[in-house]
């Protein structure tokens, strides 16, 4: 009985820690957005894609000082990031 009454509050602590916080979640969107919205419209002010493996990511990725693979995991946390402007990335 005891046990129990030691580990509930260990259990509780946990499952609370383990809860995305709302607050949190919608700022890190709201920055990854950020990130995104410029991209999109240099995307549709060249006309071309912004994707891995384009001329413009190479640039980008040069403008950045990051790697390809760098760039690539960045495109697909910017992709699945639930913002309009992240969603529409070409």
């Amino acid at each position: 009985m005891t046990r129990t009454l030691l580990a509930l509050p260990v259990l509780l602590c946990l499952a609370a820690a383990l809860r995305p916080a709302p607050a949190a979640a919608e700022d890190l969107n709201a920055s990854l957005n950020e990130i995104c919205q410029p991209l999109r419209g240099l995307g549709k002010s060249l006309g071309a894609s912004v994707a891995p493996g384009t001329e413009a990511a190479q640039a980008m990725q040069q403008e950045l000082s990051i790697s390809g693979a760098q760039y690539e995991a960045l495109w697909a946390l910017l992709k699945l990031t639930p913002t309009s402007d992240c969603r529409a990335l070409d």
